[in-house]
């Protein structure tokens, strides 16, 4: 489990943001996993964020096609 399962949720639903909790709760991974994934997949390009500095949850994730 980890970056593929990420990607495999990103891929099913392209155009849809997510917030790392919600794929916390989609996955059932912890908090730790999924972020240091998504960091991972920000650096080599492979998904899209958004930076919402203003809320609890600073980034939206989706895939990038």
């Amino acid at each position: 489990m980890g970056m593929g399962d990420v990607m495999e949720v990103f891929e099913n639903n392209p155009n849809r943001w997510y917030t790392s909790n919600e794929l916390v709760k989609i996955l059932g991974l912890s908090h730790t996993a999924i972020c240091v994934t998504l960091k991972k997949l920000r650096v080599h390009g492979e998904i899209e964020y958004i930076d919402r500095k203003k809320r609890k949850e600073c980034f939206l994730y989706r895939y990038k096609e």
